[in-house]
């Protein structure tokens, strides 16, 4: 192991999956074109690939926002909020562990994420635990919407493994996701299945 890379939601950012269903719950109003039941309706958003795209940077943030927005008959600004209510804190424990970790390894960021997501994560750690875009505890953030391809794509793990400059097997992988965890030992990659939301120093401890 010569470098470590992260996911960040569920790993180092817990999410809060219920709120932001919830949140999304309510805004199927009366007159909306969101007649069916949420799940129903999340169902075939996810099957047309419409959420992959927004992570794969292939809708803007505006048509993003607008989508959803004429289907709940809402606002986008109301879409926005809702959207972000799936972001927690980083619990602070988190960064001092990455912070550790750092001095020992290279460490580097793989996520499945979208602008909006991102706008709201770069806020928090600057202002909250003054890491403008986390400072220096990454060498650089892999982001799916940047990359224009998402997890567990095989393509993903070949193209960040060639731009980090390393090996497959140099490279230790930690994600809560058990397809994302499978993908990236079939590139060859160490690969750790890291309790959703769960401290991190639960999965790393024995590399501090």
């Amino acid at each position: 192991m010569k470098a470590i890379v992260f996911d960040l939601g569920g790993v180092i950012l817990p999410l809060n999956r219920p709120r932001a269903e919830a949140a999304f719950r309510s805004l199927n109003v009366p007159g909306s074109a969101l007649t069916e039941p949420f799940d129903q309706a999340y169902a075939a958003l996810v099957a047309d690939g419409f959420f992959d795209q927004f992570e794969k940077g292939l809708l803007s943030v505006q048509e993003f926002l607008a989508a959803l927005a004429r289907l709940a008959g809402s606002d986008e600004t109301v879409i926005a909020k809702v959207w972000q209510g799936i972001l927690e804190p980083i619990p602070p424990e988190n960064l001092r562990v990455l912070a550790k970790l750092a001095q020992k390894y290279p460490l580097y960021l793989l996520s499945n994420t979208n602008a909006l997501h991102m706008d709201w994560i770069f806020n928090h750690v600057d202002h909250a635990h003054g890491l403008p875009r986390f400072g220096a505890l990454f060498q650089r953030l892999f982001l799916s919407y940047e990359l224009h391809m998402r997890k567990p794509e095989p393509i993903i793990y070949q193209t960040v493994a060639e731009q980090i400059g390393l090996k497959p097997a140099e490279l230790m992988f930690v994600d809560d996701h058990p397809e994302n965890v499978q993908a990236g030992r079939q590139a060859g990659w160490g690969a750790l299945l890291h309790p959703a939301n769960a401290l991190l120093a639960q999965s790393v401890q024995p590399w501090l």
